[in-house]
């Protein structure tokens, strides 16, 4: 997601040679998420930072908790939880002095908390990166596991308009944290807690094609007893984000005028239902004279590539960020 919390940008990528093996032999690798709390005695270990749903089940969040057994034992009754917690928020709510000062709104979507220290009896099974770091990091390494339902909402972010509007955007968010406390619903405080921003994503099937999309418009012009007739298709249903959309274009120009030019437009529609707010943001357009220009009673057929990215989206009211 393009936006992040504060917490989450100090984090570490360490790669955390897992795999074992002689020099006349391959060593393999993975590529783990390190972050340690400020005070260094909680450190979270996570293979990944995304996390997708295939439209049946969303990936499990696991992971791993090296704590320090001296902080622990130091006072009685001190245990490692693990929390994740979802949210969607919306306006500002940053700067109460400012005119255009907007109430925030935030909504809890998710929160789930389990002890990692010490362990209980009814864990789930390991997971083969687990099992490969608590391995590596000994005894002191505790598993965590997670499981997203999959009727929550994607990960996504809602840009304002204003370009000097600092507050944080909007939209559904995913905190993981790990920290240390007398029990799960004590306060989370900052020294002793390892906070990780995560995103749920949506990677569906490429199986799950449908026909091929399909429209035709008719455009008459005054003093012309004919239409010029314009039909449209895409080489696809879905698309994943960084694919060429193909369009395919048959124009018949029956009218007496002259077409010069043609222009494609990409645009993301967006709805926040919660509070009835419809959104359009143009993505990307191109123009073309490739072909044309097209003279009355004649026909073209062509097809043109076009590649969205965010990079060259255009600030609507409200933009939705691709992720």
């Amino acid at each position: 997601m393009a936006t992040a919390s504060a917490a989450a940008k100090s984090e570490q990528k360490s790669p955390i040679v897992l795999g074992k093996g002689k020099k006349s032999r391959p060593t393999y690798s993975t590529r783990v998420f390190k972050k340690s709390s400020p005070n260094g005695k909680v450190t979270a270990y996570v293979g990944r930072r995304d996390f997708f749903d295939d439209g049946h089940k969303v990936d499990v969040v696991d992971g791993v908790v090296l704590v320090d057994p001296e902080y622990i034992q130091k006072a009685e009754g001190r245990k490692v939880f693990g929390q994740l917690s979802s949210w969607l928020s919306f306006g500002k709510g940053d700067n109460v002095y400012d005119a255009d000062y907007v109430a925030s709104f935030k909504k809890d979507l998710l929160n789930l908390t389990v002890q990692i220290y010490p362990p209980n009896n009814d864990q789930p099974p390991r997971t083969r990166l687990q099992e490969r770091l608590i391995r590596k990091l000994g005894e002191h390494a505790y598993p965590f596991q997670f499981q997203i339902p999959s009727c929550l909402a994607a990960s996504v972010s809602l840009n304002k308009v204003d370009a000097d509007d600092r507050s944080k955007p909007g939209g559904v968010e995913y905190l993981l944290q790990t920290f240390a406390g007398q029990s799960a619903t004590a306060k989370i405080g900052k020294r002793n807690s390892v906070p990780l921003a995560i995103k749920k994503l949506t990677a569906l099937d490429a199986s799950l094609q449908k026909e091929q999309p399909q429209t035709d418009t008719k455009k008459s012009f005054w003093g012309s007893s004919y239409p010029v007739n314009v039909e449209a298709r895409l080489d696809r249903y879905m698309y994943y984000h960084g694919d060429p959309v193909t369009v395919h274009i048959n124009v018949d120009n029956r009218s007496n005028k002259t077409i010069k030019s043609i222009t494609i437009t990409i645009k993301q529609l967006s709805e926040v239902v919660i509070f009835k707010e419809k959104t359009k943001c143009v993505v990307t357009t191109i123009s073309s004279e490739c072909g044309f220009p097209i003279n009355p009673s004649s026909h073209l057929s062509q097809s043109f590539s076009i590649v969205p990215s965010l990079s060259d989206c255009k600030v609507g009211r409200v933009r939705q960020w691709w992720i």
